[in-house]
């Protein structure tokens, strides 16, 4: 994100003025993380200035990844957006980007009910849950998906290209999850390695 972005330039949004809190207490360290020398209180929320002048938040810059077209992603409000899709979980997605890929691709959880009715309105026919052993099935998912994006006017890089469609549960108890229901991202790239190597693989 750059302030020379147009029609709406972008980047970090910083706080400066007497109001600020000069720093944390007994901290010093975690004080220079967040206040500059020139005194800015760096938010480490990313903001867009529109058209008509008001300040919009896109999204937290640790929430950011960044594709090989320098463009970047706000991963948990994409995610958002993707939840919203009728196949999906509520909050049963994790967006995956590639630093050498002009493509996202994504992990998704959906359940008997929403695999079988999505299934009966694409054609498909099987059991569930062999129907997600389906390539049909995975396909028109990424389809559908990419279809929610559009429809909330994302731009094409926030499409998903592909997606794997599981029945795994995410939850805190097994660690998927934070107790706050964030994604531990790092643990998600290590348990599902291999399916999102798969992902990434272009035929």
């Amino acid at each position: 994100y750059k302030h020379t972005d147009t029609p709406e330039p972008r980047g970090e949004i910083c706080l400066r003025g007497p109001f600020l809190f000069k720093g944390y207490y007994k901290q010093p360290e975690l004080t220079r993380e967040v206040l500059d020398a020139d005194g800015w209180f760096h938010t480490g929320d990313v903001g867009s200035f529109t058209v008509d002048g008001k300040l919009r938040i896109v999204g937290r810059i640790k929430a950011l990844a960044k594709n090989c077209l320098g463009e970047y992603i706000a991963l948990e409000a994409l995610e958002a957006v993707y939840s919203g899709n009728e196949l999906l979980q509520p909050n049963g997605v994790c967006v995956l980007v590639h630093p050498d890929k002009p493509y996202i691709t994504a992990l998704a959880l959906t359940d008997e009910a929403r695999a079988k009715s999505f299934a009966a309105k694409h054609g498909i026919e099987g059991e569930y849950p062999d129907l997600l052993k389906d390539h049909r099935f995975q396909q028109a998912a990424a389809i559908s998906m990419a279809d929610t994006a559009r429809a909330s006017n994302r731009a094409s890089f926030e499409c998903v290209k592909r997606v794997r469609v599981m029945n795994d549960e995410w939850t805190p108890e097994n660690e998927i999850l934070t107790a706050a229901q964030k994604l531990k991202r790092r643990v998600i790239d290590a348990q599902y390695a291999r399916t999102i190597e798969e992902l990434f693989t272009d035929d």
